[in-house]
């Protein structure tokens, strides 16, 4: 994962834990504590809302008082701190030089950019081509979106991942047929082995010859997802696929929430290093 990627994620984090921090700051404000200790040992606390103001005791039954205004004071230092870990990170980013081929393209004389373009658009123009799109007969009205190479797929994260695959110019195919082995048990217990054809989501070449496959299979706790995810899964293990050896499987959260930046970790972690 690169340094630039690593210092964005934390700022969006921090970012976050400021906001959360000054909603909670608002229920428990900053006051001043105070505490006296008495002839025999024992502490006794009070508090003001500000300097100047008169002074309030805590009883010793008022442990929530205590509480909230000792919370208040803890929130008031981490809010000093992430403001100031915001700070920092905004600043290393402004000068921390990002060299991938976009980012240099603006800095290049004109007639290089436009060469860039030029080389682009042939490259796009021969993918799209070439392209082929599903094999998978079940239900074609669902590939609604184009993908930057003119495949067409059925989600924004499969649309995700297929771009991400293209950035790196790997080779695959979308919804490839792929005959597996079923073992069908009849009634007197006896076993037959039957063929089924299912189709990955993504499968890949690898330049050995051999092959990975790619499932993404959307919100688990939705039933028809679950399901799937029940029938499938257990036919690629039957048949010698399974992670880490040749099969990727990923999963969207609650509210639809796809982790970009973790496919282009797969990508680069799982898949590129065997490209070698």
């Amino acid at each position: 994962m690169r340094i630039r990627e690593i210092l964005e994620e934390e700022l969006r984090t921090e970012k976050k834990l400021l906001n959360e921090t000054l909603k909670q700051l608002k229920k428990a404000p900053v006051k001043v504590l105070k505490v006296a200790r008495s002839k025999k040992g024992y502490e006794y606390f009070y508090f003001r809302d500000k300097p100047g103001t008169p002074l309030r005791y805590i009883r010793a039954s008022e442990d929530s008082v205590l509480r909230k205004v000792t919370y208040g004071r803890f929130l008031s230092e981490r809010k000093k701190i992430l403001e100031n870990n915001i700070r920092s990170i905004e600043a290393a980013l402004e000068i921390f030089g990002e060299y991938d081929i976009d980012a240099i393209k603006k800095n290049l004389p004109n007639v290089y950019q436009r060469a860039i373009d030029r080389l682009k658009a042939c490259t796009d123009g021969d993918m799209k081509k070439v392209v082929i799109q599903s094999e998978n007969p079940k239900n074609p009205e669902n590939l609604r979106i184009e993908c930057s190479n003119g495949l067409m797929v059925r989600s924004k994260s499969e649309m995700t991942i297929c771009e991400m695959l293209l950035r790196y110019g790997i080779e695959f195919r979308y919804e490839m047929a792929l005959e597996v082995s079923v073992i069908k048990v009849n009634g007197d217990g006896t076993a037959i082995m039957e063929k089924k054809t299912i189709y990955p989501d993504f499968t890949i070449f690898l330049p050995d010859g051999s092959m990975i496959y790619w499932e993404h299979f959307g919100m688990l706790d939705i039933t028809t997802y679950r399901n799937e995810f029940k029938e499938k899964i257990p036919l690629y293990y039957d048949n010698g696929i399974y992670p880490p050896k040749n099969l990727i499987i990923t999963t969207e959260g609650p509210g639809n929430r796809f982790d970009n930046l973790g496919v282009k970790r797969i990508v680069e972690g799982c898949i590129l290093p065997l490209m070698q």
